[in-house]
C-alpha cells in the first residue's frame, strides 16, 4: 500500500494558517481520489488540533514535538530519518530533509509558495526571511 505523507506544519509566517488548511484539504482530496490500496497521512505537531477525516484512507499522525521547536530540529535534518523511504509532500519549505544515497526510494516534493524572503524580506521580517531562505 502506498501512502503519501503530507506535512501539516507550515512555515511559521503570516500565511501559516492558510497553508495548514491547504495541507488538510490536500489530504482529504488525495484520500478521496487515490487508487485502491493508497492513502494519505497528515503529520501535525503535538500542540496542534488533529483533524478528523471521514474517509478511512486519510489519517492524522501527531509528531512528538510542539510546533515551536520543529523549525529548529527540521532545519538540522536530524529528524528526517523516520521519513526515509516514503513519499512526502510539504506545502511550504518547512520539512525535515537530509542527503540520501543513490538507491534510496524516498520521494519528496516541497512547494515554495512565494519569494518574499529574497525579493521583499522586510515584508516577512528579517529573522523569518533568513529562516525561510535557509529551508529553501
Amino acid at each position: 500500500m502506498a501512502t503519501l505523507t503530507l506535512i501539516g506544519e507550515p512555515f511559521p509566517d503570516a500565511e501559516a494558517a492558510v497553508h495548514a488548511e491547504a495541507a488538510r484539504e490536500l489530504t482529504r482530496a488525495v484520500a478521496e481520489n487515490a487508487p485502491r490500496g493508497c492513502s494519505a497521512r497528515l503529520l501535525v505537531a503535538a500542540d496542534r488540533t488533529a483533524p478528523v477525516f471521514e474517509n478511512a484512507r486519510a489519517s492524522t499522525e501527531r509528531l512528538p514535538l510542539n510546533s515551536a521547536i520543529l523549525p529548529v530540529l527540521w532545519r538540522a535534518g536530524v529528524t528526517a530519518r523516520p521519513l526515509d523511504g516514503e513519499m512526502v509532500h510539504a506545502p511550504t519549505p518547512m520539512i525535515a530533509l537530509r542527503t540520501r544515497g543513490d538507491h534510496d526510494v524516498s520521494q519528496t516534493t516541497v512547494m515554495v509558495p512565494h519569494a518574499l524572503a529574497w525579493l521583499a524580506p522586510e515584508a516577512m521580517g528579517s529573522a523569518n526571511a533568513r529562516q525561510y531562505r535557509a529551508f529553501v
